[in-house]
């Protein structure tokens, strides 16, 4: 989007009315679909960057798909939709946890299916390396020091180490 031109759809061509569509019944009727197709079209951009990388290509139809669901998915994390409801004891439960990235929608879980390159769903769980040491301490062969005795220090330098 440049300067203050507002446009009415998706940069890889999702209309309003297909979000609309999409999202069916779930839909409020008055909120604006924009900034959820703004926002669904930064993350197709993040996704092209990724497939590239990783060797994979788009037709304009995909791209066009994966923007549509992606759009409903950022809507319905604006507007939870819910997993069930009772109007006498105005009670409600919500689908899914706004923890659990595209995975928290029905509709952020089919724009990952209709991702061949994965990037979507890499996007939603990132993997983080994590490690620990496990070797022996680092002071092999040296006495503990008296200035230390019962200060904190650890490490076991019974057996040589």
């Amino acid at each position: 989007m440049t300067g203050a031109t507002q446009i009415s759809g998706g940069s890889f061509g999702t209309t309003i009315d297909a979000v609309q569509a999409i999202l069916g019944g779930n839909y409020d009727c008055k909120s604006d679909l924009q900034p959820f197709l703004d926002t669904a079209d930064t993350m197709v951009n993040q996704m092209l960057d990724c497939a590239s990388q990783r060797g994979f290509t788009y037709t304009a139809e995909q791209l066009q798909t994966i923007e549509g669901w992606l759009s409903a998915h950022y809507y319905a994390q604006m507007d939870q939709l819910y997993k069930s409801k009772t109007t006498g004891g105005a009670s409600a439960v919500f689908q899914g946890q706004t923890a659990m990235g595209l995975n928290s929608t029905l509709y952020g879980q089919q724009a990952i299916s209709l991702d061949p390159s994965g990037c979507l769903a890499s996007f939603s769980n990132p993997q983080v390396a994590r490690g620990a040491w496990l070797g022996r301490p680092c002071c092999r062969g040296r006495t503990r020091p008296s200035s230390t005795a019962g200060a904190g220090w650890t490490g076991d330098l019974g057996n040589g180490g």
